[in-house]
């Protein structure tokens, strides 16, 4: 599962309950219990942003901890080529990029809460409660 830069800037920002659902689910990707992905696409996203909305020290406490993170993906010509081809489609530059990496290592489900990736056909999008109560149900069984 691709992980949208929305949920990384909740999960340091937010202190509601989207807040904690994304630490939520970040706790879990961090323990090894859920897979996700992301791309320097998203490091550099969610660098600006909470740069922007906080400070430069919230922002390099988040980039450390996105760093850890094992499962990176690189951005590739193929990726970027797909994603020219949702560019034209009426995406936002920022995830046609999301969407050809994806695309690029054949992953179908992103976790977002932007629904603007809904108009991609193969996608998936997981919201935070979707993915926090799978995960959750599947723990109960």
């Amino acid at each position: 599962m691709y992980v949208d830069s929305n949920i990384f800037v909740f999960a340091a920002l937010d202190s509601d309950e989207r807040g904690e659902n994304a630490r939520k689910i970040i706790e879990l990707a961090e323990d090894g219990k859920i897979a996700i992905f992301i791309s320097p696409l998203v490091f550099d996203e969610v660098l600006q942003i909470i740069q922007k909305l906080a400070n430069k020290k919230v922002s390099e406490h988040i980039g450390r901890s996105l760093l850890s993170l094992s499962s990176w993906l690189d951005v590739t010509y193929n990726g970027s080529v797909y994603a020219f081809e949702y560019y034209q489609t009426g995406l936002v530059p920022r995830d046609s990029m999301h969407t050809g990496i994806m695309r690029d290592y054949g992953i179908t489900v992103i976790l977002s809460e932007d629904s603007d990736f809904d108009s991609v056909p193969y996608i998936k999008r997981r919201t935070l409660k979707e993915v926090l109560n799978e995960y959750l149900d599947n723990e109960s069984h």
